[in-house]
């Protein structure tokens, strides 16, 4: 249950950061339920958005998502259901980096 609550927490931060670069819209203001067109996300945004998310994966996802998905709840559990070993993953080789410098610090 814990993996499945952290994936979704880095799934959550990794796509509002995305949305973010789009939107003036703080991450503290997100509602997961508010459509994406309420946020000023027009569909040219919605293919740099999924084109980003693509980059950043190293996956392929439809060019429609956001299209697909309606908001950030839905586009979440998207995600959640098709790519959360991504995310697992990510996280566990961002938490052994991190945690190799914490130890290099030690040492200084």
């Amino acid at each position: 249950m814990g993996e499945i609550m952290k994936s979704t927490n880095v799934i959550e931060n990794f796509l509002k950061e995305i949305i973010m670069k789009y939107t003036a819209i703080p991450l503290e203001e997100f509602d997961l339920e508010m459509n994406f067109q309420e946020y000023g996300i027009n569909s040219f945004m919605m293919l740099e958005m999924t084109e980003e998310i693509e980059n950043e994966l190293g996956i392929q996802v439809s060019k429609t998502i956001f299209f697909e998905y309606l908001n950030l709840r839905e586009l979440l559990d998207y995600f959640e259901e098709h790519h959360s070993d991504l995310f697992i993953e990510n996280q566990k080789m961002m938490d052994d980096e991190a945690e190799k410098y914490v130890i290099a610090d030690e040492l200084l």
